[in-house]
């Protein structure tokens, strides 16, 4: 028997105004999404889902670590926000909950997918592969591990690339 899912909402809900999809689901979200909940639509939209039960909490620092981590094997640009969002979904995982990861962004997507989360986007396709990110020179053209923007080899600047994993 499949539980009832557990949808972990990422600030795109609410500056989408994607809410409404969700009212009468199961939801929660971290404190970093309502700090971020500034603008007139999205601070309604965020006060409306309090109103039908949207918790907020915060992950413990085990599953905080955790997703830190994984973000820096990914090498995706995540938010401070980005990366409590995944380490709520990966609490409840642990707790052996249904989760959802709710957010149209990419980098939130594919950092979970590599943590074998699911995901729900919204307004967007979502991602199919999942990815890692290296730099590559835009000179010599060369994948190399460095935190510099420019290249160790040549000199050129870099780029960071997409690696199907």
């Amino acid at each position: 028997m499949q539980t009832e899912k557990l949808y972990i909402l990422d600030s795109t809900v609410f500056l989408e105004a994607h809410a409404p999809f969700l009212e009468n689901k199961a939801c929660v979200t971290v404190f970093e999404v309502a700090e971020e909940m500034k603008s007139g639509k999205a601070s309604i939209e965020f006060d409306k889902m309090q109103r039908f039960g949207l918790a907020i909490l915060e992950p413990e620092t085990r599953h905080k670590k955790s997703a830190e981590e994984a973000a820096k094997h990914t090498n995706d640009k995540l938010s401070k926000t980005d990366k409590m969002v995944v380490a709520l979904a990966l609490h409840f995982r642990e707790k052996g909950k249904n989760i959802v990861v709710v957010s149209d962004d990419y980098a939130v997507q594919n950092l979970c997918k590599h943590l074998k989360i699911e995901t729900l986007s919204l307004s967007k396709k979502g991602i199919r592969h999942k990815f890692t990110w290296h730099k590559k020179c835009m000179g010599c053209k060369k994948i190399v591990e460095t935190t510099e923007d420019s290249c160790p080899i040549c000199g050129s600047s870099m780029k960071y690339v997409p690696k199907q994993a």
